[in-house]
């Protein structure tokens, strides 16, 4: 069964004109198929070509989370999700000592669109 969390950022994601929806991967159905039982957790793919495009322009290394964000949304202790991302700012200056004004304005929007979808 998938969150309540888990389908209010698909939603909200799928539903930008701009985003391409790559996939998701179900870790907790992968691991059950190999006999390891943990908790409901699920890596959802998706970007935008264009603005993760001019990201990784002068820094190819933010392709690792710019063009394909990654987005975890696992089960807590409570019973309530947890969802983490990787800051692609973040990112950028942990690969190349700087980032760029598309890093903030991706970080931004990725922010904007996961506190949209968790009101």
């Amino acid at each position: 069964m998938k969150s309540l969390t888990y389908n209010r950022l698909t939603q909200t994601v799928k539903s930008q004109t701009d985003t391409v929806w790559f996939g998701e991967v179900d870790f907790s159905k992968e691991a059950a198929q190999h006999g390891q039982e943990i908790d409901e957790a699920v890596l959802l793919l998706f970007g935008g070509p264009a603005p993760g495009g001019v990201a990784m322009a002068e820094f190819p290394a933010i392709g690792l989370d710019a063009f394909c964000q990654k987005l975890l949304v696992y089960a807590d202790k409570n019973g309530g999700s947890i969802t983490i991302f990787n800051d692609i700012a973040a990112l950028a200056e942990l690969h190349y000592g700087r980032t760029a004004k598309p890093h903030q304005a991706l970080s931004e929007r990725l922010t904007a669109t996961f506190e949209q979808a968790l009101k």
